[in-house]
């Protein structure tokens, strides 16, 4: 079973970018998706349920490479002898080390596992905000320096001078990865194919990253997950998104969340600064859910403008 990580920052667009190549997969490849999110709630694998068809398998409330490590390694283990795929897509946690996930599948040494050249999506946006954070700044270099490629993400608006200045600090960071700059959905079959090549882990023993102990989350963002009851109008939903954006509960850098809009069900993302709303194939009435990840978080000030009739709150991982 060849396995592909797909990593990523809070936001990036791992989930997005894992949509698009499952449709560039071979249809001869039988594959399954492995996703860990950050809150108890995984939105990301209902949206990838409904776009691929795929095989989706939860990994929730901890991230795989430390407090989940050991439920991660027997998912691995149950997922390759069960469902046998000649593929398994894995999408670790926005504050997942690569390096010490890789390194946790390494360890296994069992040769019928292979990892490919892990992929990293990387947005340009707030490189500078995030590099300079004292509580982020360690992750978000670590994911970069184990990259065996870098996928830049939402640069539709950006100059391509700034692109080419970020892809210079990059290069830094990481000087054997490769960069691509160009939006990846204008890519030729045969480069979505290369992706899923033999590209062993063997190949980037100088990429993982040794620990002499487990690495804790202590300084990372906080989650609130809200089950909110349904919106009055489209209007009062982008007032509060407005209003997430704006730091009115907290210092969030990423929100996501399905939610029923006057009779009609609604998806949100929320990050870089920015968000956007599209419709939801959901007609679960107990689905609706979102999930707020940042510092300082005013949890009763959100549950009031999400309407929220309950909520559950989790501390760093």
């Amino acid at each position: 079973m060849k396995i592909l990580i797909v990593s990523g920052f809070l936001g990036a667009g791992k989930t997005t970018f894992i949509k698009e190549l499952t449709a560039h997969i071979d249809k001869s490849v039988r594959f399954a998706i492995l996703e860990n999110d950050y809150g108890e709630t995984n939105l990301d694998s209902q949206f990838l349920s409904q776009k691929t068809g795929a095989e989706i398998w939860d990994l929730t409330e901890g991230c795989a490479c430390c407090t989940m490590k050991q439920n991660f390694i027997t998912t691995l283990i149950t997922i390759e002898s069960s469902l046998t795929p000649d593929l398994l897509i894995v999408e670790p946690s926005g504050v997942a080390k690569l390096g010490d996930l890789i390194g946790n599948i390494q360890k296994l040494n069992y040769d019928r596992l292979e990892i490919l050249s892990p992929i990293v999506i990387f947005s340009p946006l707030n490189y500078f905000e995030y590099i300079k954070d004292k509580d982020y700044e360690e992750i978000y270099e670590e994911q970069i320096k184990n990259a065996g490629q870098i996928l830049f993400s939402k640069t539709k608006n950006l100059s391509d001078d700034y692109i080419n200045d970020i892809a210079e600090k990059i290069k830094n960071i990481s000087p054997d990865s490769k960069i691509l700059r160009q939006d990846y959905k204008n890519q030729s079959q045969e480069w979505w194919q290369n992706l899923l090549a033999s590209n062993t882990s063997k190949n980037f023993t100088s990429h993982e990253h040794h620990h002499e102990h487990e690495h804790e989350h202590e300084n990372l963002p906080s989650e609130l997950t809200l089950k909110p009851e349904e919106f009055n109008s489209y209007g009062e939903l982008v007032k509060v998104l407005y209003y997430v954006l704006f730091e009115n509960f907290g210092k969030i850098v990423r929100a996501k969340g399905i939610v029923k809009v006057h009779g009609e069900w609604l998806r949100f993302e929320l990050a870089d600064g920015r968000f956007e709303i599209s419709g939801c194939e959901n007609s679960a009435e107990n689905s609706a859910a979102c999930v707020l990840i940042g510092k300082d978080i005013q949890e009763e000030l959100a549950e009031k403008f999400f309407h929220a009739k309950k909520q559950t709150h989790h501390h760093n991982h």
